[in-house]
Protein backbone atom coordinates (compact mmCIF):
# COMPACT_ATOMS: atom_id res chain seq x y z
CA UNK A 1 0.00 0.00 0.00
CA UNK A 2 1.20 3.93 -0.43
CA UNK A 3 0.51 6.64 0.70
CA UNK A 4 -2.03 7.76 -2.24
CA UNK A 5 -3.79 4.64 -0.83
CA UNK A 6 -4.07 6.31 2.36
CA UNK A 7 -5.62 9.51 1.32
CA UNK A 8 -7.98 7.87 -1.26
CA UNK A 9 -9.04 4.87 1.72
CA UNK A 10 -9.33 8.33 4.13
CA UNK A 11 -11.08 10.28 1.47
CA UNK A 12 -13.84 7.33 0.66
CA UNK A 13 -14.76 5.73 3.99
CA UNK A 14 -14.09 8.49 6.85
CA UNK A 15 -12.17 6.85 8.36
CA UNK A 16 -8.09 6.74 9.17
CA UNK A 17 -6.57 3.59 10.48
CA UNK A 18 -9.59 2.47 11.95
CA UNK A 19 -10.10 6.07 13.49
CA UNK A 20 -13.76 7.84 12.82
CA UNK A 21 -16.22 10.28 14.00
CA UNK A 22 -17.54 9.07 17.26
CA UNK A 23 -14.27 8.24 18.27
CA UNK A 24 -12.87 9.08 21.20
CA UNK A 25 -9.31 10.31 22.51
CA UNK A 26 -8.40 7.37 24.01
CA UNK A 27 -8.68 5.43 21.00
CA UNK A 28 -6.71 7.99 19.15
CA UNK A 29 -3.83 7.70 21.53
CA UNK A 30 -3.59 3.82 20.98
CA UNK A 31 -3.67 4.11 17.27
CA UNK A 32 -0.87 6.92 16.96
CA UNK A 33 0.52 7.11 20.31
CA UNK A 34 1.41 9.82 22.86
CA UNK A 35 3.60 12.16 20.25
CA UNK A 36 0.84 14.92 20.23
CA UNK A 37 0.23 18.32 20.80
CA UNK A 38 -3.39 19.05 22.73
CA UNK A 39 -5.17 22.76 22.05
CA UNK A 40 -8.18 23.09 24.50
CA UNK A 41 -10.24 25.85 24.11
CA UNK A 42 -14.32 26.31 25.03
CA UNK A 43 -15.59 22.87 24.29
CA UNK A 44 -13.32 21.66 21.69
CA UNK A 45 -10.13 19.63 22.02
CA UNK A 46 -7.48 20.02 18.90
CA UNK A 47 -5.25 16.75 18.78
CA UNK A 48 -2.15 17.38 16.19
CA UNK A 49 0.14 14.80 15.49
CA UNK A 50 1.39 16.97 12.27
CA UNK A 51 -0.07 15.47 8.85
CA UNK A 52 -3.06 14.45 11.02
CA UNK A 53 -5.35 16.57 13.55
CA UNK A 54 -8.65 15.45 15.09
CA UNK A 55 -11.13 17.80 16.66
CA UNK A 56 -12.96 16.51 19.53
CA UNK A 57 -16.21 17.78 20.87
CA UNK A 58 -17.78 17.80 24.50
CA UNK A 59 -21.29 16.97 25.12
CA UNK A 60 -21.07 14.00 27.75
CA UNK A 61 -17.96 12.90 26.65
CA UNK A 62 -15.44 13.98 24.41
CA UNK A 63 -16.01 12.50 20.75
CA UNK A 64 -14.38 12.90 17.57
CA UNK A 65 -16.53 15.40 14.96
CA UNK A 66 -14.07 16.22 12.16
CA UNK A 67 -10.02 14.68 11.43
CA UNK A 68 -7.99 16.50 9.38
CA UNK A 69 -5.25 15.80 6.96
CA UNK A 70 -2.69 18.41 6.69
CA UNK A 71 -1.26 17.59 3.11
CA UNK A 72 0.37 20.52 2.94
CA UNK A 73 2.54 20.44 6.16
CA UNK A 74 4.75 18.00 4.62
CA UNK A 75 6.19 19.65 2.09
CA UNK A 76 8.02 22.06 5.35
CA UNK A 77 7.75 19.66 8.40
CA UNK A 78 9.95 17.59 9.86
CA UNK A 79 10.10 13.69 8.74
CA UNK A 80 8.35 13.30 11.93
CA UNK A 81 5.45 14.58 10.67
CA UNK A 82 3.99 11.62 9.51
CA UNK A 83 3.28 9.45 12.74
CA UNK A 84 4.72 5.62 12.65
CA UNK A 85 1.72 4.14 12.43
CA UNK A 86 1.02 5.83 8.71
CA UNK A 87 4.22 4.56 7.90
CA UNK A 88 4.13 1.12 8.97
CA UNK A 89 1.11 0.33 6.99
CA UNK A 90 1.46 2.85 3.87
CA UNK A 91 5.32 3.33 3.74
CA UNK A 92 7.32 6.70 3.01
CA UNK A 93 4.72 9.34 2.33
CA UNK A 94 6.23 11.80 -0.91
CA UNK A 95 5.96 15.69 0.15
CA UNK A 96 3.29 16.41 -2.40
CA UNK A 97 -0.10 15.22 -3.39
CA UNK A 98 -2.04 16.52 -6.65
CA UNK A 99 -5.83 16.59 -7.38
CA UNK A 100 -5.36 14.76 -10.34
CA UNK A 101 -3.60 11.48 -9.03
CA UNK A 102 -5.79 11.25 -6.10
CA UNK A 103 -8.96 11.96 -8.40
CA UNK A 104 -8.04 9.13 -10.48
CA UNK A 105 -7.82 6.46 -7.56
CA UNK A 106 -10.82 7.83 -6.09
CA UNK A 107 -12.81 7.37 -9.31
CA UNK A 108 -11.22 4.40 -10.06
CA UNK A 109 -12.62 2.77 -6.27
CA UNK A 110 -16.13 4.19 -8.19
CA UNK A 111 -16.47 7.49 -6.14
CA UNK A 112 -17.25 10.93 -7.53
CA UNK A 113 -15.21 14.04 -6.78
CA UNK A 114 -16.93 18.04 -7.31
CA UNK A 115 -15.62 21.46 -7.30
CA UNK A 116 -17.29 23.06 -5.03
CA UNK A 117 -16.42 26.49 -5.25
CA UNK A 118 -13.29 28.17 -6.53
CA UNK A 119 -12.52 29.03 -10.17
CA UNK A 120 -8.91 29.34 -11.80
CA UNK A 121 -6.60 32.10 -10.23
CA UNK A 122 -8.28 31.18 -6.99
CA UNK A 123 -6.10 30.62 -4.12
CA UNK A 124 -7.82 27.58 -2.92
CA UNK A 125 -10.25 25.51 -4.84
CA UNK A 126 -12.57 22.87 -2.89
CA UNK A 127 -13.80 19.60 -3.80
CA UNK A 128 -15.89 17.02 -2.26
CA UNK A 129 -16.17 13.26 -2.89
CA UNK A 130 -19.98 12.94 -3.57
CA UNK A 131 -20.62 9.52 -1.76
CA UNK A 132 -18.66 9.97 1.63
CA UNK A 133 -19.22 13.82 1.89
CA UNK A 134 -15.33 14.78 1.97
CA UNK A 135 -14.08 17.84 1.39
CA UNK A 136 -10.63 18.63 -0.44
CA UNK A 137 -8.97 22.07 -0.13
CA UNK A 138 -6.81 22.07 -3.35
CA UNK A 139 -3.95 24.92 -4.31
CA UNK A 140 -5.64 27.14 -6.79
CA UNK A 141 -2.67 28.99 -7.99
CA UNK A 142 1.06 29.46 -7.53
CA UNK A 143 2.18 30.27 -4.03
CA UNK A 144 5.09 30.66 -0.94
CA UNK A 145 4.49 30.16 2.08
CA UNK A 146 7.44 29.64 4.76
CA UNK A 147 9.69 28.94 2.19
CA UNK A 148 7.70 26.09 0.83
CA UNK A 149 6.41 26.10 -3.02
CA UNK A 150 2.86 25.38 -3.33
CA UNK A 151 2.06 24.52 -7.06
CA UNK A 152 -1.62 24.70 -8.61
CA UNK A 153 -3.43 21.38 -8.03
CA UNK A 154 -1.43 20.74 -5.15
CA UNK A 155 -3.92 19.01 -2.29
CA UNK A 156 -4.04 21.18 0.46
CA UNK A 157 -5.94 19.45 3.20
CA UNK A 158 -8.24 16.87 3.09
CA UNK A 159 -11.52 16.82 6.23
CA UNK A 160 -13.77 14.24 6.89
CA UNK A 161 -16.23 15.86 9.27
CA UNK A 162 -19.55 14.98 7.64
CA UNK A 163 -20.13 18.65 6.71
CA UNK A 164 -18.75 20.87 4.22
CA UNK A 165 -17.32 24.39 5.11
CA UNK A 166 -17.29 26.96 1.70
CA UNK A 167 -14.14 28.84 1.44
CA UNK A 168 -14.23 32.30 2.68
Amino acid sequence: MSDLDFYAQAATANVVLGVSLGSVPEEVQNRFGADFIDDRRRGVLRRDYGLLEFSFFRDIDWKCGAIGIQVHRLLWADPDAVPSALIVKYGDFANRLTISSLKDVISDAGFELDEVSGQDGDEFIQFCVVQSGVEIIVVGCPMMIGGASYNTGDVWSIHISGTIRPIQ
